[in-house]
């Protein structure tokens, strides 16, 4: 049994997957699941994997925390934030070796740094300044992404291209 009420999102690599459903953190390395300590015993709104790391967002802050590469492991000091916008951290998602973080106000794009105890910087210029909506209210598609907004439209894209109408926009609303 996995707790918490929350969007359920889980990210695998060779070592194991994460589990989260808005609460405690998870980890299964194929025959053992377990429960991961987390700073403060915080709760995780979501995890994601990429450049052979995990990444999990902590609920209710703008705090984006990292193993190390092939570790399973939480460090206290093992986070970063959003630094163009910094507002509540609600989901990301990796592509292509970038990692892109959707807050409630803004989406933040950050790349691989190659430094082991700080693995990404944020893009210079790259934000977009509209909100994902909820947790799991993004996702990847192809090389790119798209999320429903806090202003309920949905983009698409590096470029937050509008793709929802108006009619849309009102179910979504």
């Amino acid at each position: 049994t996995i707790a918490g009420t929350g969007f359920v999102s889980m990210a695998g690599n060779e070592i194991g997957l994460m589990v989260s459903a808005g609460g405690s953190l998870y980890f299964y390395d194929g025959s053992t699941l377990s429960t991961v300590t987390f700073p403060d015993s915080a709760d995780v709104v979501h995890v994601e994997v990429g450049g052979a790391r995990y990444w999990m967002v902590r609920k209710d802050t703008g705090k984006l925390y990292f193993t190390d590469a092939l570790e399973s492991d939480v460090e206290a000091l093992d986070f970063l934030t959003a630094e163009s916008l910094p507002d509540r951290l609600l989901q990301t998602i990796w592509i292509d070796g970038m990692l892109i973080g959707f807050g409630s106000e803004s989406i933040e794009f950050f790349q691989q740094t190659g430094n082991a105890e700080l693995p990404l910087t944020p893009l210079q210029n790259m934000v977009i300044e509209q909100g994902v909506k909820q947790t799991g209210a993004a996702c990847k598609v192809g090389e790119t992404f798209a999320t429903v907004t806090s202003r309920n439209t949905v983009i698409t894209g590096f470029d937050a291209q509008i793709i929802s109408n108006v009619g849309l926009q009102k179910k979504i609303e």
